[in-house]
């Protein structure tokens, strides 16, 4: 038995202050697919975008079975949690985050996040995955099974899985083997749905655990920051020294279509991508013991 067999309940929550990012809304779809590539029943999959923009929810309506499908908006989440006949609960978080937690109207904060889940009826577990920036701001959160004072009743155990800590995640494009097409997607759902498309089993117990995902989510994405660094790093600075010597050249020996101005505004955008490749993503696990005993 596993989450793909068992009584689970696949829910994909992209917060948003304002209409989002396309490639949040591709993050979903990647997921969707992965799901419905694995024989999960699209009934079992709820979808929360916060937009307003047709084209967005078009992009999810768009999907095979899901023409008609509802999509809710973030302040219906209490109420989906509330409504819950799950014994497992699988919530994708997507979008932007910040000190606050989800960038949200209202923000959504760790605290309302992980209790609103733990309090749904029913549930036996739920396991988080985090895909927006400033991850690590759910982490070191009280997430395991526990008595709760006012009626006696034990809150069950969640278990988190964070793409970054206190640091940006990152987007990048890729080429689909299906339609032939690239979209820019998350790196750290990318790998995962990868996975969950065809997992592997990383600790060799003969079980596709969710550790096994950590894992070899983990593996993939810092070889792809460092791969991705070591692969564009070098040709950035390069660009930037040719920059700065046309900059220190006088005017009158200036090539006719070199602009100054422009170029130390290009010198500033190689920086900017300069931080963005030494960026030390790395993903955690939070309540690693209980994700032993969660498989696939």
């Amino acid at each position: 038995m596993g989450l793909k067999t068992e009584n689970t309940h696949w829910i994909f929550l992209l917060a948003s202050l304002h209409e989002p990012d396309s490639r949040h809304v591709y993050d979903i779809k990647l997921g969707i697919d992965a799901l419905l590539y694995s024989n999960i029943a699209h009934n079992n999959i709820t979808v929360v975008i916060d937009s307003d923009k047709q084209q967005n929810t078009q992009l999810i309506r768009e999907i095979n079975g899901f023409e008609n499908k509802y999509i809710y908006k973030s302040s219906q989440l209490t109420e989906i949690f509330q409504k819950n006949v799950y014994d497992n609960v699988v919530l994708f978080v997507n979008g932007h985050g910040d000190i606050h937690g989800l960038s949200s109207n209202p923000p959504i904060t760790p605290h309302f996040l992980f209790s609103s889940l733990q309090n749904a009826p029913n549930l036996r577990r739920g396991i988080i995955f985090l895909g927006q920036c400033f991850a690590g701001i759910f982490n070191y959160m009280p997430v395991m099974a526990r008595g709760k004072e006012e009626d006696k009743r034990k809150l069950p155990p969640l278990i988190v899985v964070g793409s970054t800590g206190l640091d940006i995640s990152i987007s990048s494009t890729f080429n689909s083997k299906e339609t032939k097409s690239s979209y820019q997607v998350n790196i750290f759902f990318y790998f995962l749905f990868e996975w969950i498309k065809k997992p592997i089993d990383i600790d060799g117990d003969g079980n596709y655990s969710l550790t096994d995902a950590y894992k070899y989510v983990g593996y993939c994405v810092i070889g792809f920051c460092h791969n991705r660094k070591a692969n564009y790093s070098i040709k950035i600075q390069q660009y930037i020294r040719e920059l700065e010597k046309d900059i220190e050249k006088p005017v009158t020996e200036m090539d006719s279509n070199v602009d100054k101005k422009l170029a130390k505004s290009q010198i500033d955008t190689f920086k900017r991508q300069l931080l963005l490749y030494d960026n030390p993503q790395e993903p955690w696990l939070l309540n690693a013991i209980e994700a032993t005993n969660v498989y696939f």
